[in-house]
């Protein structure tokens, strides 16, 4: 299991830097491959050509580009050499990586310019889950606004898929209605957290003092697998929009998530269920306080038959947002709900 944390300045980066490094993470940890990838649209940015100088310290080694997803039109030159895809090296044009070949036209210790057009990418990708044998597709979209400053992330998850799908098919059982959740974006000062793991990826960042969450993929079923086939849920802060200079409206985080959608154990999908315990007592009575030395307790989340994966909520006085609870040898992240920081609006993430 994978989490990290990556922070942005205000100089220096862009929305296409944050979503290269948001694909590439996931592919890294190895639990998820791309299972398809289509041509985004809407918004701009969606060719843009790009040069890179890349040293080979090495040989036989990957290393990054400046840009994931997906490359088009590249080409690679050692000096005046032109250098030969398969001979001198390969490319992954859906992680940005090249790695130069022994026994081509590169030295180690040289300097390659790599050039290649940059397209804003739609990625499913596939997974067989914790025990191996699942089969869970989910999917992102970039979506970058017509000042290139904000945008978002847009997630989806399939019950099935196969060749010839959309992003945004709606065969094969995949009718739910998750078209409206995002995952904000901003080019200014932001730190962006991923916890990663064979069934479920989880995103937190903080704009603007202003904390956005997301969850994509499966849930801890409470039944036999094969009473519960799908169990599919995205948690969201955000309704198809780039808000996130505010907590008003629907903007909350995941533990009490008012943009969310999940699969039934019945195979049917539902729009806006109740996650328990923080949308059951909307007016709790009792402050929870830790005093130092006392052992935190963390809620679990549950959506039906389902159980959140990593997520919990976490009532407490006199804590903060990015604080760590240790329970045992396992590591949680606090975070607030946006930017409400009253004792018993916080959840903790476990660090996989």
């Amino acid at each position: 299991m994978y989490s990290g944390k990556i922070s942005f300045t205000d100089t220096g980066h862009t929305i296409r830097d944050i979503w290269t490094y948001f694909i590439r993470f996931i592919l890294d940890t190895g639990y998820w491959s791309v299972y398809a990838t289509e041509t985004a649209t809407g918004g701009i940015d969606t060719y843009t050509a790009i040069s890179d100088v890349v040293t080979a310290t090495a040989l036989d080694t990957w290393y990054n580009l400046s840009t994931a997803g997906k490359l088009l039109n590249y080409s690679a030159a050692d000096g005046t050499t032109t250098l030969v895809e398969g001979t001198d090296y390969t490319i992954d044009t859906d992680a940005g990586k090249i790695k130069f070949l022994t026994g081509g036209a590169v030295t180690a210790g040289d300097s390659v310019t790599v050039t290649y057009d940059w397209n804003r990418t739609a990625y499913i990708l596939y997974s067989t889950g914790i025990s191996g044998t699942e089969k869970i597709y989910i999917g992102f979209r970039p979506y970058l606004d017509s000042g290139g400053v904000t945008g978002y992330i847009e997630p989806k998850v399939y019950k099935l898929w196969q060749a010839g799908m959309t992003f945004t098919d709606t065969t094969l059982g995949n009718t739910n209605p998750n078209g409206t959740a995002s995952f904000a974006l901003w080019s200014g000062d932001t730190s962006i957290w991923l916890f990663v793991n064979q069934q479920r990826v989880i995103l937190v960042d903080v704009i603007q003092t202003n904390y956005s969450s997301c969850y994509v993929g499966f849930g801890n079923r409470l039944m036999m697998p094969h009473e519960y086939n799908y169990p599919l849920i995205i948690l969201a802060s955000e309704n198809t929009g780039i808000d996130y200079a505010s907590a008003s409206g629907d903007r909350h985080y995941i533990a009490d998530s008012h943009i969310r959608v999940y699969c039934k154990w019945d195979n049917s999908w539902v729009n806006q269920p109740s996650i328990v315990p923080t949308q059951v007592d909307t007016t709790p009575q009792n402050v929870f306080h830790y005093p130092a030395g006392v052992d935190r307790v963390l809620f679990p989340l549950y959506v039906d038959y389902m159980q959140l994966d990593g997520v919990y909520y976490a009532p407490a006085s006199l804590q903060a947002s990015e604080d760590t609870i240790t329970i045992g040898t396992t590591n949680y992240i606090v975070f607030e709900d946006v930017n409400r920081h009253a004792w018993n609006q916080f959840m903790a993430i476990r660090e996989d």
